[in-house]
């Protein structure tokens, strides 16, 4: 394979730092899951009186949305005699149409009493949780959170102890309770547990209706695309970042089957508050956009201040690092928002002909031309496909000159 041999320009000017910079590791950033997926087991003593019963759907349900733009499929289980699924943006409203049927909500309430914790209802329990395992193998609810809530008026210490065992990813436990005292059941969960009359509605209903961190389950069969992108951000501006991950989802060699997902879709580098943070896109099949879309906008823009940092330093190394070690089809993005911090001298590097690289720019590119750009020209690193080249960072440039993922395409 032909190899280039280039003069890099991103070496931080050496006046700015000290000769020896310690390597700054970047923190994690994770994006949210997407909408809910809730599973319910409903376990109530026989003493347990029908109002109080059905105080403890109605309490679940002022926890949930309510006339929500988002549906939220729930499974209940009541005890171990009947279950029903509810797709539904208003949990409230489905209960108040059970309590109008006297008949349904009364057979609810006699399927959910229990007479001693049995291993059926130990079954059950095992079953909710290899339903959300199924959920996190599926591209289509892989990037929902799965909540599992139990509702009860006593403490069934072996349902328990399965849900304090969960290793599912993307799960949310809680627990509603009607008592006067939460303590056994609170001593005996391991997640957070909640009183049918809680005081601080608001508050409970937050931490019901929290997002989590969105993890990639370990057991999903990963399929790999036949190239890899790299983006590298001395700011962090989440709608370029959209872009660049609208040009991959849509780019021929980068793209998987809408069935099929992978971790590490999208690698990227970004600097805020003088913190490197690194965020890593999965391909989710047909979900991709959305739940990228989702988390560019749950993270939000982060103003950074055109300066010379060690953080942004660090990114910049990580960018030569890359483009020299690595060995197969790559994309790689750097976003500099200052050109003053950077030099065309003291670093030379290798660069794989499969290596595809483009340098977006927050100064004109006029403005830039003769220092920074012209140099990259005479060194051969721009050449006359878009594949490795300079450009301005705004709309049109990232969606006409910067497309990730194609084939070379001449500049004419």
């Amino acid at each position: 394979m032909r190899v280039l041999t280039v003069l890099l320009l991103f070496l931080l000017a050496t006046t700015t730092f000290q000769s020896i910079n310690p390597v700054i590791s970047p923190v994690q950033l994770f994006c949210p899951t997407v909408g809910t997926n809730a599973y319910a087991l409903v376990t109530v003593t026989e003493g347990l009186s029908q109002i109080d019963f059905e105080g403890i759907l109605e309490s679940y349900a002022k926890f949930m949305p309510f006339n929500s733009t988002q549906q939220i499929k729930y499974d209940f289980y009541f005890g171990t005699n009947y279950s029903t699924i509810v797709t539904t943006n208003d949990l409230a409203l489905e209960i108040e149409l059970w309590k109008n049927d006297t008949t349904y909500i009364s057979m609810l309430w006699h399927s959910s009493k229990t007479n001693g914790e049995t291993d059926e209802l130990v079954g059950i329990a095992k079953s909710m949780l290899d339903n959300v395992a199924k959920d996190n193998q599926q591209d289509t609810t892989v990037y929902l959170k799965k909540q599992v809530v139990l509702m009860t008026d006593y403490v069934p210490l072996n349902v328990t102890n399965v849900f304090n065992k969960n290793t599912n990813e993307n799960t949310q436990r809680l627990g509603i309770m009607f008592a006067l005292d939460l303590t056994p059941l609170d001593n005996a969960a391991e997640f957070p547990v909640f009183k049918t009359d809680e005081e601080n509605v608001g508050g409970t209903r937050a931490i019901f209706q929290e997002t989590r961190d969105f993890e990639f389950p370990a057991l999903i069969h990963e399929d790999k695309p036949l190239s890899d992108v790299y983006v590298f951000m001395t700011s962090a501006n989440m709608s370029q970042l959209m872009q660049v991950i609208e040009n991959t989802i849509g780019g021929p060699t980068c793209q998987l089957s809408p069935t099929k997902m992978y971790s590490k879709f999208i690698h990227t580098q970004l600097v805020q508050n003088d913190t490197v943070w690194e965020l890593v896109i999965p391909w989710l099949g047909q979900k991709t956009h959305n739940f990228a879309s989702n988390c560019m906008k749950a993270l939000g823009h982060f103003k950074t201040k055109k300066n010379c940092t060690m953080s942004k330093e660090q990114v910049v190394n990580d960018f030569v690092q890359l483009i020299h070690m690595t060995n197969n089809q790559t994309f790689a993005y750097l976003f500099l928002d200052d050109t003053s911090c950077a030099t065309t001298e003291n670093l030379t590097t290798t660069i794989q002909d499969s290596t595809h690289i483009r340098i977006v720019l927050e100064d004109g590119l006029n403005d830039v031309y003769e220092d920074f750009t012209l140099p990259l020209v005479n060194l051969g690193f721009l050449d006359k496909t878009v594949d490795n080249q300079v450009i301005y960072n705004n709309i049109f440039y990232l969606q006409n000159f910067s497309t990730s993922c194609t084939d070379e395409i001449p500049m004419g």
